[in-house]
C-alpha cells in the first residue's frame, strides 16, 4: 500500500485560508467560523505555537498565520487571543516568559494596528440590540483586559503599544471611526458601547489617556459628538473622568470653551458630575491652578442661567471662611480654596459676588488674625479682591510691614496679625470701613 501523504503546515494553513475567505464559499466560511474556529485558534496558539511559526517562512507566517487572527470574524479572534494570554498548566515560571507570550503579545499589537477593532465595534453594533447594555460591558471587559493579560504572561511590562496611553488611545479613536463609518440605526447601539469603554477605562485610572483624543476632537469640530457620548457616563466613573481631563487640559493649555464643550453636556445630564464638580474638585481635591479657570468655566456653562456656579461659589465662600479650615487644613489645600476663591469671583456677575461679601469678610477676618503668616497672606490676597468689590475705585494696598513677624507673644502669636488687621483697617478710606464695619468686620 502506497504510504499515507499528509499536507504540509503550507498547505494546510493555506486551505483554511481559503476556507475563511473565500467568496465563492462564503456561507461555508461564516459557518466554520461560528462552529470551529475556536479550537483552530487554539490549535494555533496553543502549547504548539512556536512550531507552527518553525514550520513557516516569514513570509508565509504574515500571509498564512498571521491572517487566521487577522481576517477572522474580529470578536471570535479577540477571545482565542485572550484565551492564548493565558497561563497554562506547563508554562515555566517566570522568568523566562513563556515561548507563546511574545507572539502572542505581538499579534494583538498587529490586531490594534490594522484597525480591527474599528472592525469589532461595526461588526457588534450590526448585531447587537440598542439596550444591550450587558453584552457592550462584557465586550469592553475583555477589551481593557488585553494590556494585562499580555503584562502577566511576560512577567513585565507589554510592548509600548499596548501600554495605557496608547492601546486606550487606539480603542477609543477606532470606536469614534466605527460611529462615523456606521449606519444612522446602528448609532445609538455604538453610543452605548461608547460610554461603556469611556467610563470604564475612567475607573481604570487611564482616562488622561484620552484626553489628546478629546482635545482633537474638540477643537476639530467634534465637540457635540464627544459631548454626546460622555454625557452618558456612568456615575462611578464621572469623578475619574473629570479630574484626568481637567488636569490634562490644563497641562495642554486647552481653551476653556472647548472643555466646556466636551464636558458641560455631562453636566448638565448628570447630578452626580455636578456634585464632582462643584464639591468634590472644588473643595476637596487640590488641582493645579491653570485647572481652577477650566473648572469655574465648566461650572458656570452647566446651565442656563449660573445657578450651578452660584451654588458652588456660595458653598466655597462658606469654606473658605469657616475658622476650622484656617485653622486645621492642610496649607496646600488652603491655597486651592483660595485660588478657587478668587476664580469663582472673577466669574461671577458683579451682583453675585457682592451677595458674597458678608461671607468672605468673615473669612477675611479669620486669615487676618491666623498666627502663621502664610495663612494671613491669602486673607491678604482674598481682601485685595474684597476691597474691589466694596469700591472698585480704591484698591487695597497692604503696608510691606504687615506679615513681618519676629518673636512670638505669650499665646504663640508672632505678633504679625495684630499689624496685619490694623494695617488693613487704615489702608481703606472711612466709606469703605463703614461698608465693613456694616458687615460685620469690625475688631
Amino acid at each position: 500500500a502506497a504510504p499515507l501523504e499528509f499536507p504540509t503546515a503550507s498547505a494546510a494553513t493555506q486551505k483554511i485560508t481559503e476556507l475563511l475567505g473565500g467568496g465563492d464559499r462564503a456561507r461555508l466560511a461564516r459557518l466554520f467560523a461560528r462552529r470551529h474556529y475556536a479550537r483552530w485558534a487554539a490549535a494555533l496558539l496553543g502549547p504548539f505555537l512556536r512550531d507552527w511559526l518553525s514550520a513557516l517562512t516569514q513570509a508565509e507566517a504574515a500571509a498564512l498565520f498571521h491572517r487566521q487572527l487577522l481576517r477572522a470574524p474580529p470578536r471570535d479572534a479577540l477571545h482565542a487571543l485572550a484565551a492564548a494570554l493565558r497561563k497554562m498548566p506547563d508554562d515555566a515560571p517566570p522568568p523566562p516568559p513563556p515561548p507563546r507570550a511574545a507572539a502572542c503579545a505581538a499579534l494583538l499589537v498587529q490586531f490594534v494596528a490594522e484597525r480591527r477593532l474599528e472592525a469589532l465595534f461595526g461588526e457588534w453594533a450590526a448585531g447587537a440590540a440598542a439596550d444591550d447594555a450587558a453584552d457592550a460591558d462584557a465586550l469592553v471587559t475583555l477589551l481593557c483586559s488585553m494590556p494585562e493579560r499580555a503584562a502577566n504572561l511576560l512577567g513585565r511590562a507589554p510592548p509600548a503599544a499596548l501600554g495605557a496611553a496608547h492601546y486606550f488611545g487606539a480603542a477609543c479613536e477606532q470606536l469614534l471611526a466605527a460611529l462615523e463609518a456606521a449606519p444612522v440605526q446602528n448609532g445609538a447601539t455604538l453610543d452605548v458601547l461608547a460610554s461603556a469603554l469611556l467610563g470604564r477605562v475612567a475607573t481604570l485610572g487611564h482616562f488622561g489617556s484620552l484626553v489628546p483624543l478629546l482635545v482633537r476632537g474638540g477643537e476639530g469640530g467634534g465637540a457635540a459628538r464627544w459631548g454626546r457620548l460622555l454625557a452618558r457616563l456612568p456615575d462611578r466613573a464621572v469623578e475619574g473622568a473629570l479630574e484626568a481631563a481637567l488636569r490634562g487640559a490644563a497641562a495642554r493649555r486647552v481653551a476653556p470653551a472647548v472643555v466646556c464643550a466636551l464636558f458641560a453636556p455631562l453636566l448638565r445630564a448628570s447630578r452626580t458630575a455636578r456634585f464632582v464638580a462643584s464639591e468634590r474638585l472644588l473643595l476637596l481635591r487640590v488641582l493645579p491652578s491653570d485647572a481652577l479657570p477650566l473648572l469655574v468655566a465648566l461650572l458656570g456653562a452647566a446651565d442656563g442661567d449660573g445657578a450651578t456656579l452660584r451654588k458652588a461659589a456660595t458653598a466655597l465662600a462658606d469654606a473658605w471662611g469657616a475658622a476650622a479650615h484656617v485653622t486645621h487644613a492642610p496649607l496646600a489645600q488652603q491655597r486651592y480654596v483660595s485660588e478657587a476663591t478668587l476664580a469663582a469671583l472673577d466669574a461671577l456677575p458683579a451682583a453675585a459676588a457682592t451677595d458674597l461679601l458678608p461671607t468672605l469678610l468673615t473669612g477675611v477676618q479669620q486669615h487676618l488674625f491666623s498666627p502663621a503668616a502664610p495663612v494671613r497672606k491669602l486673607g491678604m490676597k482674598v481682601a485685595q479682591r474684597v476691597a474691589l468689590l466694596v469700591d472698585p475705585t480704591k484698591p487695597l494696598e497692604f503696608d510691606a510691614s504687615s506679615d513681618d513677624g519676629d518673636g512670638d507673644d505669650a499665646e504663640g502669636n508672632d505678633g504679625g496679625s495684630e499689624r496685619t488687621v490694623k494695617n488693613f483697617k487704615m489702608a481703606w478710606p472711612g466709606n469703605a470701613m463703614r461698608r465693613l464695619v456694616t458687615c460685620g468686620f469690625s475688631n
